[in-house]
């Protein structure tokens, strides 16, 4: 009896196994070996979706996102913003991989779902670093396989600004010319005979401030340098061939429109402050404006200005989901 069901035991073992091999050689019609690995390797990844929105087309770099795995950081993929709004994946370069629609979409390995937080940076054309830059745009936390990515998060630019203020003046401290007192903008008070700084800005680690004059008639802009805080001169001092060239300006932020002549009194210039990436590579103001003002019309020089908070409306919020 023993014997007997030993052999009925290993009869039905040899039946499955064979059955198996069956279903395993002879796919069901409709259906390839190829279909079934691609099944069996898309269970094994996980996409990752963004709504982006709200992001702008970057010109000489690119986004790039990361996610936070176990204490690990690893890349999400590339991309980037078309002319007519639509998102594609990038390669290093900044070239177009593949054109993908609305919506930022990618495949990754299903390790990835223990994901704790999403940050997108903006990274160079031709970057050989591998790793982050350190310009984070926004950054959020997931919950239930959600993040909503801000900027004010600790982890991207960490500033509501909500706090920030500034004044301006007019005047051409490079010439020292009393006919070219309305050719310049500092930002910059005199308290007691002396210059100081003006604005309330805080320090951010990489990203910049920058001011520009904007022709709202004609709608040029006119950088006016780059600065990290506002005791400081900016990246283009008094503005070299546009100044006066006596010197280069107190150490504040600002610019002398004296070659070719700017007069900013006519009441179609504004000044506005944005924030841009440190070693921007886009020669546009970005989408983060954050302070501005109409100088007035017939203003006279030295006359303190103040400026007006922007509204929030052009720093981008993205949502990150892993499906």
């Amino acid at each position: 009896m023993k014997n007997l069901l030993l052999i009925t035991l290993f009869s039905l073992f040899v039946s499955c196994a064979q059955e198996a091999r069956n279903v395993s050689a002879d796919p069901a019609p409709g259906t390839s070996t190829t279909t079934t690995t691609t099944t069996l390797l898309n269970q094994q990844m996980i996409t990752l979706e963004l709504d982006v929105s709200e992001l702008e087309r970057q010109v000489g770099q690119h986004y790039e996102g990361w996610l936070i795995v176990n204490g690990s950081v690893e890349t999400s993929g590339r991309f980037n913003i078309t002319k007519d709004g639509k998102v594609a994946e990038v390669n290093k370069d900044g070239e177009i991989v593949k054109l993908l629609g609305d919506k930022f979409m990618k495949q990754l390995p299903l390790s990835y779902k223990a994901s704790s937080m999403f940050v997108l940076t903006i990274e160079p054309n031709g970057d050989e670093d591998e790793g982050a830059s350190n310009v984070h745009i926004v950054a959020g936390a997931f919950s239930n396989k959600k993040a909503v990515a801000t900027t004010d998060h600790s982890a991207a630019l960490g500033e509501s600004f909500s706090d920030s203020s500034g004044t301006f003046l007019l005047g051409t401290p490079s010439n020292g010319d009393a006919d070219t007192q309305n050719q310049g903008i500092w930002y910059l008070e005199v308290s007691a005979g002396s210059p100081v700084a003006s604005l309330n800005l805080p320090k951010l680690n990489g990203w910049v401030y920058e001011g520009w004059i904007v022709n709202v008639d004609e709608g040029t802009v006119n950088s006016t340098g780059t600065f990290e805080t506002a005791s400081e001169q900016d990246s283009n001092k008094a503005g070299g061939v546009k100044a006066g060239l006596i010197s280069d300006g107190p150490s504040f932020p600002g610019e002398d429109f004296i070659n070719p002549a700017i007069e900013l009194n006519e009441g179609k210039h504004m000044a506005v402050i944005t924030i841009e990436p440190e070693n921007d590579l886009d020669p546009r103001p970005s989408s983060m404006k954050l302070l501005r003002k109409m100088i007035p019309e017939g203003v006279a020089d030295h006359e303190s200005i103040n400026m007006d908070l922007f509204d929030k409306e052009g720093f981008p919020t993205v949502q990150a989901i892993l499906k």
